[in-house]
């Protein structure tokens, strides 16, 4: 039986390079747990363990076109460089994502633009959810 730390599921046989081999025992053991509400993750070593599930975190608040273009500026980002990293994306995406970036009220983390438009600044997802949490206390 092997276990695969990326795809984070078993195989009955080794699926590519990062897998690891488990017994038989471990893994009826890394079920029951899981049966138990355990989860199961990849440990350290990549071998499969359990651990108590994580609390489900709240949604980060929606930010205000202040908010939004203050968190910007204090990481070099200008409204013009926004607009311009909107001209970069596809046409049929321009015009939602020009009205989307001036007249919105509000501005949700989950909206997918947010992390389009972060990435054309080489922000991660885990960058973007940073600077969210810093601007929201603007």
């Amino acid at each position: 039986m092997f276990y695969s730390p990326s795809l984070r599921a078993f195989f009955i046989s080794s699926p590519g390079s990062d897998a690891v081999e488990i017994t038989g025992a471990d893994h009826a053991a890394l079920l029951a747990g899981q049966t138990a509400g355990k989860e199961i993750v990849p440990g350290e070593d990549g071998h499969p363990v359990l651990q108590d599930p994580q609390a489900p975190t709240a949604a980060p608040p929606p930010l205000t076109a202040r908010q939004l273009r203050l968190g910007l500026l204090g990481r070099g980002i200008t409204p013009a460089m926004v607009n311009e990293a909107i001209t970069e994306l596809p046409d049929d995406q321009q015009a939602v994502a020009e009205i989307e970036w001036e007249y919105a009220t509000q501005y949700l983390r989950s909206h997918p633009l947010i992390d389009q438009i972060g990435a054309a600044f080489s922000l991660t997802p885990e960058q973007i959810d940073g600077a969210w949490a810093e601007a929201a206390a603007l």
